[in-house]
C-alpha cells in the first residue's frame, strides 16, 4: 500500500486530495490534469509546498518586497538593535552595584534596582518591537509598529 498526494500537472500546486492503495492502481485513480506525488507519513501541505520540475519545494506566498520597504525595514530594525545595545551597556553599572551588594551580603540600593528595572523594561520593549519589525511583510505592518 502506498500513499499519494495530487498536484496540478501545470502549476505544481497540490489540491489537498490524496489516495492510498496498491502502487499499480495509482494511474487509474489519478484525476485528469493532475500528477501523483508519493509520500510516506504526512501529505504535502498545499498552503506551504508545491512541485517544481518533479521536486517538492516551498511555496513563496509573499511577493518580493519593494526596495523601499526593504530599506525602511532594515533601518527600523537597526535602530531597534542600537537601542537594545545602548540600554544593555547602560545596565552594566547598576547590575555591578547590585551584584556587589549581594556578594557583600547587604541589600542593593533601591536606586540601582529601579534603574536596572527601567532599563530592562526598555530592552524588553525594544526586543518586542524588533521582532515585529522582522516579521513585517509590507509597509502597513511597519506603519503599525510604534517607535
Amino acid at each position: 500500500m502506498k500513499s499519494f498526494a495530487f498536484a496540478s500537472a501545470e502549476t505544481g500546486l497540490f489540491t489537498g486530495e490524496t489516495f492510498s492503495g496498491p502502487e499499480g492502481s495509482i494511474e487509474a485513480n489519478t484525476p485528469p490534469g493532475l500528477v501523483a506525488w508519493p509520500y510516506e507519513h504526512t501529505p504535502p501541505d498545499p498552503r506551504l509546498q508545491k512541485l517544481r520540475d518533479g521536486v517538492l519545494v516551498a511555496r513563496n506566498l509573499v511577493p518580493a518586497p519593494a526596495p523601499e520597504f526593504d530599506r525602511r525595514k532594515t533601518e527600523m530594525g537597526n535602530l531597534a538593535l542600537f537601542e537594545i545595545q545602548q540600554a544593555e551597556i547602560s545596565q552594566a553599572r547598576p547590575l555591578r552595584e547590585i551584584l556587589s551588594a549581594q556578594l557583600a551580603g547587604v541589600p542593593a540600593s533601591q536606586r540601582d534596582v529601579d534603574v536596572f528595572t527601567a532599563l530592562k523594561s526598555g530592552i524588553d520593549a525594544a526586543r518586542a518591537r524588533y521582532r515585529q519589525i522582522m516579521l513585517a511583510a509590507c509597509d502597513r505592518d511597519l506603519d503599525a509598529i510604534e517607535t
